[in-house]
């Protein structure tokens, strides 16, 4: 039988043929876990491997599947065994890839998900980091307790991974600021980073810091007011905001920086 053009498929045909085709892996997958009972027999760990890569790239291809393919929850819950290199790499790309769709089997796996930020492979720190700074917009609560992991990161060689982690630290903020108020001193030399954009993220952390945890910020004031004259106006908006919110709660301070 000849396949349905693409171009004419609904979202939803596409979505449901992928969840068909993911189902069977995630059920395979949860087998071996069971089978095993966890333990690493011999075979056991390549054949863990293979299944989460394969399920991998179903949920990077079409993320929506993950919705209906239960049990995706064994796929997070797998990350608790020792994965190669590139068994890493996949499935950190899928945590990104599904954070949107699966925000809570994340945040409730966050126990699970967070070692992957302490590695030395850039790449599953930044899909890690990226996924997590998805989930805390929802979930910042869950996230929160990853905020000493992720301002870990914020000052990492490699941009991607210092974007995503700092994105993920201002998501976090929003809702549960004295999770990342200890990472302040980390964020502060961001504050002078040659990246726009790393630099505007930054401060907003400031901003949303100055409201509730002011000490926190006043050792970065100074550089927050220098900001206010930076060439990008966005950046120069979220500095004159910080300084409001900081003033509120510690004029003395501001005005020393000002004057």
């Amino acid at each position: 039988m000849t396949d349905t053009d693409p171009d004419e498929r609904s979202p939803a045909t596409e979505a449901s043929e992928s969840a068909t085709e993911l189902s069977p892996l995630l059920t395979a997958l949860r087998e071996t876990e069971e089978r095993h009972n966890g333990d690493a027999v011999a075979g056991s760990t390549r054949e863990r491997e293979q299944l989460l890569r394969a399920v991998a790239e179903a949920v990077v291809t079409e993320p929506a599947a993950a919705v209906d393919g239960e049990p995706f929850d064994a796929s997070v819950g797998g990350l608790a065994r020792d994965l190669g290199r590139e068994a890493q790499r996949a499935v950190a790309r899928a945590l990104s890839a599904a954070a949107a769709d699966r925000a809570d089997t994340i945040a409730r796996e966050i126990d699970t998900v967070r070692p992957l930020l302490d590695t030395d492979d850039p790449v599953v720190a930044a899909w890690v980091a990226g996924a997590l700074g998805r989930v805390a917009e929802t979930h910042a609560d869950a996230v929160a307790p990853a905020a000493v992991d992720l301002a870990a990161l914020a000052e990492h060689e490699n941009r991607t991974v210092r974007h995503n982690a700092v994105e993920a630290l201002a998501a976090v903020a929003q809702e549960c600021p004295g999770a990342v108020a200890p990472a302040a001193d980390a964020l502060r030399p961001l504050l002078s980073a040659n990246d726009v954009a790393i630099q505007h993220n930054a401060t907003g952390v400031f901003g949303v810091l100055a409201a509730t945890h002011p000490d926190a910020v006043t050792p970065a004031a100074e550089t927050i007011a220098d900001l206010r004259s930076h060439g990008e106006r966005a950046v120069q908006q979220v500095a004159a905001g910080t300084l409001a919110r900081l003033a509120q709660e510690r004029s003395d301070v501001v005005e020393s920086v000002t004057d």
